[in-house]
């Protein structure tokens, strides 16, 4: 199947590959904490960004002729606080 969408792709002509749309959003928290050190008592502070949601996406078009159109659409997770995710 893999094979088969490339070629498809790749027979388009560089017109059809310049209707494209990108698009995403990101979704992020930055969270603030302090805590007390076992040893000591001192306070310490930590602040972290924690990515809730972001994403990155491209979809077009093409008309086919004869009333046809081809639509596609690809869609991929970000992880903006520097983690591979889940």
């Amino acid at each position: 199947m893999k094979k088969l969408i490339a070629l498809a792709v790749a027979a388009l002509p560089m017109a059809a590959m310049a209707d494209v749309t990108l698009y995403g959003t990101i979704e992020a928290s930055i969270e603030n904490g302090k805590s007390l050190a076992y040893s000591g008592g001192a306070k310490k502070s930590t602040t972290r960004i924690d990515d809730t949601g972001s994403l990155i996406g491209f979809k077009g078009s093409e008309n086919l002729g004869n009333g046809l159109k081809a639509i596609w659409q690809v869609e991929q997770g970000l992880n903006i606080d520097g983690t591979t995710g889940a």
